[in-house]
């Protein structure tokens, strides 16, 4: 049996809006997906920027806050999930994600696991797996493996 999984990355939230969602040209990969019935979908890291505890300067142009960012990532995967209610999503860690956790380790410890972007956009809930920065993906009954970069991507300085 042949099964269908589709794979995207990079898509940075909020800046690139309800990209994938909407019914104009940006919806037009999962209009694709539904017409060939698509098994699995595969995030692969990235669905948010994650700009506000970025380790690079801000803009001071910039008014999103981190709230406003969380929150169009929690409205994509949420309209993900109610398009596409019976398939198989997984949600891999990219490098931008993992600037949350950078941050809160670097300037309140204490919150470290308590406030993560997989708890943050419900995914649980949602019944989305989600799979840490640089965890390798091992596509369902193949050889075929995903990472939103390799582990030695942040350390030459991938933020």
């Amino acid at each position: 049996m042949i099964r269908r999984t589709m794979i995207f990355n990079d898509v940075h939230l909020p800046w690139n809006d309800s990209i994938l969602i909407t019914t104009d040209a940006k919806g037009l990969v999962l209009d694709i997906c539904e017409d060939l019935k698509i098994d699995s979908i595969l995030i692969a890291g990235d669905l948010l920027d994650m700009y506000n505890v970025s380790s690079y300067g801000q803009s001071p142009d910039v008014i999103e806050t981190l709230e406003t960012e969380l929150q169009a990532g929690r409205t994509f995967v949420h309209a993900l999930r109610k398009r596409f209610p019976k398939t198989d999503i997984t949600y891999l860690e990219g490098n931008h994600e993992d600037r949350l956790s950078r941050f809160i380790l670097k300037h309140s410890k204490a919150f470290w696991n308590l406030f993560t972007v997989e708890k943050y956009l419900g995914l649980e809930d949602l019944n989305i797996k989600y799979y840490p920065y640089n965890y390798k993906y091992r596509i369902e009954k193949t050889s075929c493996f995903v990472m939103h970069s390799p582990p030695s991507y942040g350390v030459n300085g991938a933020r």
